[in-house]
């Protein structure tokens, strides 16, 4: 009852925006014990939706702090010499890192970066061809590199 009131109170008050006071009740549930976290999270709806929302929160962070610009400027100072090698690299670096983590994950990551070197290029993904090819690298890697590993997802339905 005292987390419903806090929760009321949240959302008339505005001290926190909407989805972060609701994101945060929803949290608490478990963590005070009310209800196992399976259960209350099945209330909210599958997993993978839950799990799809965090790649997305730390894909937003990552363009919110300005972390994808950084990186952008990165891979176009170290690769960016030549299209074909930044593309290779975009590709390479996309399946590296989904041999390690989802590939939802590494693909929402990925995305925000790619979209910084587009803009900076002058790219307009939907009139240029490289614009095409670099964000199609990202799904290529991931696709790649998730099959790789039993963290992605053609290895979860194998076993």
């Amino acid at each position: 009852m005292i987390l419903f009131g806090a929760t009321i109170f949240l959302w008339v008050s505005s001290l926190l925006p909407l989805a972060v006071t609701s994101l945060l009740a929803m949290a608490m549930i478990p963590l005070l014990g009310i209800m196992e976290a399976k259960k209350t999270y099945a209330l909210f709806g599958n997993e993978a939706v839950f799990f799809i929302l965090g790649a997305f929160i730390m894909a937003a962070a990552m363009s919110g702090t300005g972390l994808s610009s950084r990186l952008a400027r990165a891979m176009l100072v170290r690769f960016g010499s030549t299209p074909k090698k930044l593309g290779l690299t975009v590709y390479l670096l996309s399946a590296f890192l989904s041999f390690c983590m989802s590939e939802h994950a590494v693909a929402a990551m990925m995305f925000p970066i790619v979209v910084e070197i587009s803009g900076s290029l002058g790219l307009q993904s939907e009139k240029n061809s490289y614009g095409k090819l670099l964000f199609m690298s990202i799904g290529w890697g991931c696709v790649i590199g998730g099959i790789a590993t039993f963290l992605g997802g053609a290895g979860r339905r194998w076993r």
